[in-house]
């Protein structure tokens, strides 16, 4: 994508900085945790200073070596990243993780992938965090900014977003996939939710 990287950590990432501060009440301290579509890392290292390891997992090349860059300013030893398609967990990895992070990414790819992704996470994790968008959005600014957002990241992302919002978001999300919900929070601005779910 166009954005990925430098752009991405300074104007994007924080937009979700409170968003990530409220996931990590959820986390257990020392626990092992795999985010799927970490980007530049911002909640991988957030959650690094609570876990005894974290990885962070992403398609983009750009996003990985930024991520990497960062880490080694950091010298984050207890965070690692991969470059590699989260539809094939179980084959990546041979170990199981004690949580799993999926924010603001399954709205970003197409439909059979998101069921694949979530198959997969299901396989290596008894317990996930899902954040994303709700349908629909409300009426306010802030959902119209965010809908601008994603029409700017470009013609294949603005088509899975409105897939996914025609699907009804977050919650058609985990009807369609049964998925058993322990806990739901709603976004402040109401434009999206925290499910955690177990498998």
């Amino acid at each position: 994508m166009w954005y990925d990287g430098l752009f991405y950590e300074k104007l994007i990432a924080p937009q979700s900085d409170k968003l990530h501060t409220l996931l990590t009440i959820f986390v257990k301290r020392n626990s092992t945790v795999l985010d799927i579509g970490c980007g530049v890392g911002s909640l991988v290292f957030k959650l690094s200073k609570k876990c005894r390891t974290v990885v962070g997992i992403d398609l983009s090349s750009k996003m990985i070596a930024h991520a990497e860059r960062k880490k080694n300013a950091l010298g984050a030893t207890n965070v690692e990243f991969l470059q590699a398609d989260a539809s094939n967990l179980t084959s990546i990895f041979g170990n199981r993780f004690d949580l799993i992070t999926i924010v603001l990414f399954l709205h970003e790819i197409d439909h059979m992938n998101r069921k694949c992704v979530m198959a997969a996470t299901l396989g290596i994790s008894d317990k996930i965090i899902l954040a994303d968008f709700a349908a629909p959005f409300p009426r306010s600014i802030t959902a119209r900014l965010l809908k601008l957002q994603e029409a700017l990241a470009g013609k294949r992302h603005y088509r899975n977003f409105k897939d996914w919002m025609h699907c009804g978001g977050i919650d058609g999300f985990v009807e369609e996939m049964n998925l058993k919900v322990q806990k739901i929070i709603p976004w402040e601005n109401n434009a999206g939710k925290v499910v955690i779910v177990n498998s």
